[in-house]
């Protein structure tokens, strides 16, 4: 599924949700998304998820050992 199919396919959902606290929720959501990220952090973000979509994945094992290699002084 492409970006865009999931942007109508969210649109739809949308406007089926009948409680308000829940549309408070996601406009709060996509204000602290769009507020506190710079244009590079959320293009590396975007770029992640792809990545991801196309399973260019890596364990949660694999990136703590690479981390830890990487920056020795944060894991004791």
């Amino acid at each position: 599924m492409d970006i865009e199919a999931k942007k109508l396919l969210l649109i739809q959902q949308l406007l089926l949700v009948k409680q308000e606290s829940i549309l408070d929720k996601i406009e709060n959501l996509l204000k602290i998304n769009s507020s506190n990220l710079t244009t590079e952090q959320k293009n590396a973000i975007d770029k992640a998820l792809v990545s991801s979509e196309n399973n260019n994945k890596v364990s949660h094992k694999d990136a703590i050992k690479e981390l830890s290699e990487k920056f020795p002084q944060y894991f004791n």
